[in-house]
């Protein structure tokens, strides 16, 4: 039978014991699971495929190589990083999503609490906590998405029978009171919750003096019915994720008048709910449903996710060699000291062996790491080289054509004034001029390249030319060669 979860509130200071269901309780008791969950913005999560399926040690450093690579971790900072695998609707790759937490930033977020918690077993990441619902049998398998909106914390999850798909961040109410508060509109977050609970997306609820508030609330709720909608043909196309049938809304437990209104132009009819789960009770809804999912996970730890930092060495007593320790002890007390003495030594090179091989996971994970920076410090100097090489070769293009213009000797005016003119629809349409050929002080032949990625500007840079009396100006084919477009115009008056 699992243990009980003394639960600790994070967020919002509410502690409580779950056993089945949240009971009240004044002390922790001594044989119950620590349990907390992390804040959807202390999380960074990752997407990645894989194209075979890995478990244990090799997908843990898998991910952390992952995480480092592809989301630009701090080799210079501690992580816990964690990963899902998430079932897929078509294809053969394997689709994981990976987590990390940064260890300071968690320390320092959490001082406070932290200062009466000195360990806590499991810290649950809360949008997988919604998984102790279809676990408990408290809602069947169908096409789900949860809504969590509070003071500091709000973010959507999907799920399709009963596992879970995606999350997105949504905007907390600390985030729309700041936006009112660009808009002139002074309210704040306990204000502004009440009026979503008590007036809702309701424009009948609102006097004429509150209409700019309806209308940026009404307009709020229409850009996240967007996002949700466009996350949901997301799903669709990678998970199968047909259509949302049930929607489970949390603003203080509660559901928000006028939302299954205000919503009909962007879903088929879903049915609306609120985190009603666990009624009649003083505690948040969501820290209810992590610590059920604590609970349900705590007998098999293969299958959490748990970002604790906190590792809980096991009681002597419990281990085979503190039992062997002890019951050496014991029967010295009759035959002498000796074997108390090797036993102790044996147990004494067993927590080395057991240290050692922690420092050994510990450098391998550092070796990974710097072998990962050395890997992109080699990138970076090869872009940098090959972009040196780049700029010298312009250099040298450059002085070819300066010696070029040094060398035209004319006292042609209107030659002059011709090289005058072609230098300044250089620089006007940022046309780079790779060679120049002169040929008597009646042609020139310049081979340009433009600076953007735009076809157009030798187009435009001839037609300027043509419109300030030079007949005669062509080109050949204007080709796209190393990310430019490329050509050599001729000039002749």
């Amino acid at each position: 039978m699992a243990k009980a979860v003394y639960f600790i509130g994070l967020q919002n200071g509410q502690n409580f014991l779950f056993d089945k269901a949240p009971q009240e309780i004044s002390k922790r008791p001594s044989k119950a699971i620590i349990g907390a969950r992390l804040a959807y913005d202390d999380i960074l999560s990752h997407g990645f495929k894989l194209e075979k399926d890995l478990t244990g040690n090799e997908l843990l450093v898998t991910t952390e190589i992952k995480m480092y690579e592809e989301t630009g971790l701090d080799i210079e900072k501690s992580y816990r990083i964690g990963q899902v695998k998430k079932e897929k609707y078509t294809g053969y790759e394997h689709l994981y999503e990976g987590f990390a937490i940064d260890r300071a930033a968690f320390f320092e977020k959490y001082a406070q609490p932290l200062k009466k918690i000195k360990h806590i077993d499991f810290l649950a990441i809360p949008y997988l906590a919604f998984s102790t619902l279809y676990r408990r049998k408290m809602l069947e398998g169908r096409q789900d998405l949860f809504v969590y909106i509070s003071e500091n914390e709000a973010f959507t999850a999907f799920y399709k029978d009963g596992s879970y798909i995606s999350s997105k961040k949504a905007k907390t109410l600390g985030e729309m009171v700041a936006e009112l508060d660009a808009r002139n509109i002074q309210t704040d977050t306990e204000a502004l919750k009440l009026i979503l609970l008590e007036k809702g997306l309701v424009k009948a609820n609102y006097s004429l003096d509150e209409y700019d508030i309806y209308d940026y609330l009404l307009q709020t709720f229409i850009q996240f019915f967007t996002k949700i909608n466009n996350l949901a043909m997301h799903n669709r196309n990678i998970y199968g994720f047909s259509e949302i049938e049930r929607i489970y809304f949390s603003l203080d437990n509660r559901l928000i008048p006028g939302l299954e209104e205000a919503m009909e132009n962007f879903f088929t009819k879903p049915s609306l709910h609120d985190f009603g789960f666990y009624p009649d009770t003083p505690f948040d809804a969501l820290d209810i449903m992590a610590a059920s999912y604590i609970q349900d996970l705590s007998e098999t730890p293969e299958l959490a996710v748990n970002l604790t930092f906190f590792e809980k060495r096991e009681a002597l007593y419990r281990t085979e060699t503190g039992k062997l320790l002890l019951s050496t002890i014991a029967a010295a007390l009759l035959i002498g000291a000796y074997p108390a003495w090797q036993a102790y030594e044996i147990y004494r090179m067993e927590q080395q062996k057991s240290e050692l091989t922690l420092k050994e996971q510990e450098l391998s994970r550092a070796s990974k790491k710097l072998q990962q920076r050395y890997k992109k410090l080699k990138k970076e100097i090869a872009a940098v080289e090959k972009e040196k090489k780049g700029v010298d070769q312009k250099l040298q293009n450059l002085k070819e054509v300066a010696q070029t213009l040094l060398s035209l000797k004319s006292n042609d005016k209107k030659y002059t004034t011709m090289l005058l003119k072609i230098t300044g629809l250089l620089q006007k349409y940022r046309l780079s001029v790779e060679k120049i050929r002169q040929t008597g002080e009646q042609q020139l032949d310049l081979e340009l390249s433009s600076k953007e990625n735009r076809r157009d500007t030798i187009a435009l840079f001839m037609q300027d030319l043509l419109a300030a009396g030079y007949a005669h100006v062509s080109a050949n084919e204007i080709a796209l060669a190393e990310g430019r477009y490329k050509s050599v115009v001729t000039v002749k008056r």
